[in-house]
């Protein structure tokens, strides 16, 4: 379809590229570990709707269909862009990790900055899981879910100091030291476009970054 030649055509230029660095550094990209999803907030009739589309040679090629939800590299993204099904698969998976992890090792009785390292590095990984790539202005995008992340935290907060659930939200963030995803999500996406602004020239990931956002303000010493 012609509105779909430009983004194809950056699709296609980022495909030879990347075949070209992996060849280039003694590697073979695998299309069954690499896909592509074109995803757009424009509205398409039913007849104009495209099933799918093949870009790239017979070799490897990579299919873009206009599915509802599309799962990549693990993010599931829906065609809302709210990433509602991905929050919520998270908050159950981090719930399964905390009920499983963090609350029964409360019963054995380690210090809570044991507790806590261990539910950041189980729990909080699979709640803010690439959060910074998703998380961008989800309170006003998706409120309920930024909620349900908050729900999830504040569980595990108390799986690791070990008080009811009427105790105080911050009080018990403040105890066992941890950040609310309105803090946390923020952070992750400012770390993800610094990332990307040092990135060498000609990068489309320093690109996209550069065209979307103002140039840092220069600092005089």
């Amino acid at each position: 379809h012609p509105r779909l030649e430009a983004p194809l055509s950056v699709v296609t230029h980022f495909r030879v590229r990347f075949t070209a660095w992996c060849a280039d550094n003694g590697m073979t990209m695998s299309s069954a570990k690499f896909s592509t999803v074109l995803v757009s907030q424009s509205t398409h009739s039913a007849e104009d709707k495209c099933q799918s589309l093949l870009v790239g040679n017979s070799l490897q090629p990579l299919t873009i269909q206009p599915d509802k939800l599309h799962k990549q590299l693990g993010v599931r993204v829906d065609a809302q862009q709210t990433f509602g099904r991905q929050i919520a698969d998270a908050c159950a998976s981090a719930r399964r990790s905390t009920n499983l992890g963090v609350a029964r090792l409360h019963a054995v009785g380690p210090p809570h900055q044991h507790l806590r390292t261990f539910g950041m590095a189980t729990t909080m990984t699979r709640l803010l899981y690439a959060a910074g790539a998703w998380g961008h202005d989800l309170q006003s995008r998706n409120p309920t879910a930024l909620e349900s992340l908050e729900k999830e935290i504040r569980h595990l907060g108390r799986s690791i100091i070990g008080v009811p659930t009427t105790a105080d939200n911050d009080s018990i963030l403040l105890e066992a030291n941890l950040l609310p995803a309105r803090v946390q999500i923020p952070t992750l996406c400012v770390g993800l476009i610094e990332r990307w602004r040092r990135l060498p020239v000609g990068d489309e990931r320093r690109d996209a970054v550069d065209m979307a956002l103002p140039a840092p303000l220069p600092s005089h010493r």
